[in-house]
């Protein structure tokens, strides 16, 4: 209790419902006099130290900006395991500092600014019904295994933008050029199957600008899924066409506006797959996946090693399930394992199978989700993972065949040496999760409690509607 208050929570985490377990186990009551204890952030005139900057005063519900305010960036150099897999939020960059009047400012100067770096949405501000972006230098967020975490930690200018103003300057950009909504691509995934290293080998094609994890489509998701959206005035079919079309006028600054943009998500969007095609009809969706056992087994061993020391700890003795329940990210777990979310399956999946039987809970509901959006016509195609690193090159044309690009490079472009390099390095190095390819295979195989979980594994899987083996194969697999 002592070291939740010491450390200070914005009180939109209370309402919105991201207050850390540690803080919940305090019991609801205790945390909306907390809530309601805590005022919102006066205006802060600006001292001499911090000539120019002013602190915006916190968000009152129905509130939101009139004009693009620069901020000072508050992100940190260094993100741990909880912060680095939480969802992307605004507190990421609070407090909010409004830097010097360099103004004003306008979607047309943004634009301009990815001359010389690159701009992106980051988050969405619903309080403000605004939308932050973020400046870094180009290499740093093309380069990093997940962008979301390159502009936490290169963060170089900040702005906050109303919703309003990026809807009229999409509505006009597409009015000059009806084409900017097209060649755009949705790479949905279990997560652990090989997506970031598809995502890279796109990104090494001439022709193709491929982005990883922009994590603002994961906080809509988020949004939708705790019934939030109604509550903010926010039309979300408005905001993900906007923000889609606005990725690929970013990531095509330098190019022809015929490139393909490749965006490639977390593995919770596979829930709001539908919601995106109503948005933007015109772009296009694939599913990537890889065998059950062999995907939990990655979770594992990319995860468990950078999880609190306390789960680590558990796992060393089989225990890692009990610790999980008492770690900061259960409750965004939690959310991701759609069987357990909605009661399909009880509390044992993760007591008495631990991290693994968390993770097959969240395999298990991605592939239901991707097998209802197959059935929908909602995807161009479903890829498997043991297929691409077997054919390589001619399994990404293969994909690009699919999805009609009409601009399909030479067969050459998919086997160059860079691409096949590709396919030799660590997809995540540098980021949270390097070293994750190279996991133990002993892991779910020797003796003892591994063959215990492999079973526990199966018996998950095998409660689904659709899927229910872990050697499944999605119908319009390439």
């Amino acid at each position: 209790c002592w070291s939740m208050v010491e450390r200070p929570l914005p009180h939109t985490n209370i309402r919105q419902g991201r207050l850390p377990l540690r803080s919940r186990r305090l019991g609801s009551a205790c945390a909306r006099r907390l809530s309601a204890r805590r005022e919102p952030t006066p205006v802060r005139q600006a001292s001499s130290a911090r000539k120019g900057r002013v602190r915006m005063a916190a968000a009152e519900p129905g509130s939101h900006v009139d004009a693009i305010t620069r901020l000072v960036p508050c992100g940190r150099e260094s993100w741990g395991c909880e912060e680095g897999v939480m969802v992307v939020q605004p507190s990421d960059f609070a407090p909010f500092d409004a830097a010097p009047d360099d103004g004003p400012w306008t979607m047309d100067d943004l634009l301009r600014a990815n001359k010389e770096s690159l701009v992106l949405p980051y988050c969405v501000e619903y309080e403000r019904q605004a939308l932050i972006f973020v400046e870094t230098p180009r290499q740093a967020a093309l380069q990093d295994a997940l962008v979301y975490n390159a502009q936490r930690k290169y963060a170089q200018r900040v702005w906050l933008v109303p919703l309003e103003h990026v809807r009229r300057f999409v509505d006009r950009r597409l009015d000059e050029d009806p084409a900017q909504a097209e060649n755009i691509l949705f790479v949905q995934s279990t997560g652990r199957c090989g997506s970031t290293l598809l995502s890279k080998v796109l990104d090494a094609i001439g022709g193709v600008h491929s982005l990883s994890e922009p994590d603002v489509y994961t906080q809509i998701w988020d949004t939708v899924l705790a019934g939030r959206e109604a509550l903010s005035g926010v039309n979300t079919h408005q905001l993900l066409h906007d923000v889609t079309v606005l990725y690929a006028m970013m990531l095509r600054f330098h190019s022809a506006g015929d490139d393909l943009v490749c965006l490639k998500l977390r593995s919770q969007c596979i829930e709001v797959a539908e919601s995106m095609h109503k948005a933007i009809p015109s772009a296009k969706q694939i599913f990537m996946y890889r065998d059950g056992i062999e995907t939990v087994d990655s979770f594992a061993q990319a995860f468990i090693r950078v999880l609190p020391k306390p789960v680590q700890m558990a796992a060393s003795l089989g225990l890692e399930g009990f610790a999980l329940r008492a770690s900061p990210v259960y409750p965004l777990l939690e959310r991701f394992a759609i069987p357990i979310r909605e009661g399909r399956l009880g509390l044992w999946a993760w007591v008495w199978y631990g991290f693994h039987g968390l993770m097959a809970c969240v395999w298990l509901g991605s592939m239901e989700a991707a097998a209802a959006a197959s059935d929908k016509g909602i995807l161009c195609c479903n890829v498997k993972y043991e297929h691409f690193v077997a054919e390589r090159g001619r399994y990404v044309r293969r994909i690009l065949e699919a999805i009609g690009y009409k601009r399909l490079p030479e067969m050459a472009a998919f086997e160059t040496e860079q691409v096949n390099q590709i396919f030799g390095k660590d997809a995540h190095a540098g980021g949270l999760v390097e070293g994750g390819r190279a996991f133990n295979k002993q892991t779910l195989v020797q003796k003892g409690p591994s063959e215990y979980r492999r079973a526990g594994i199966e018996t998950i899987v095998q409660t689904g509607t659709v899927v229910n083996t872990t050697s499944a194969v999605l119908p319009g697999t390439l």
